[in-house]
Formats: structure tokens, sequence, C-alpha cells
């Protein structure tokens, strides 16, 4: 019984982490999609 307890901790202790992981990645997709729109905004002022 006790093992299943400290599984159940170690799960819920991974799950924990993988959304944190999760919320990261998600705002580094939001910085990097606003960079590369300002980035195209940049580039488009000098086409020749």
């Amino acid at each position: 019984m006790t093992e299943i307890a400290s599984a159940t901790k170690d799960i819920n202790s991974g799950t924990g982490h993988f959304v944190a992981g999760a919320r990261r990645s998600r705002s580094a997709a939001e910085n990097l999609d606003e960079l590369s729109s300002k980035l195209a905004a940049l580039a488009g002022r000098y086409r020749v």
C-alpha cells in the first residue's frame, strides 16, 4: 500500500512538472509569434 501511495505522489509530481513545462512552452511560442510579427513588419519596410 505504501508503494502505491509513493507511486501516486511520483505521478502527481511528474504531471505537475509536465504542466509547468507545457505552460513555459506555450509562453515561448507566444513570444516567438510576437517577435516574428515584428520582424516581418521590419523586413517589409526594406523591400526593394
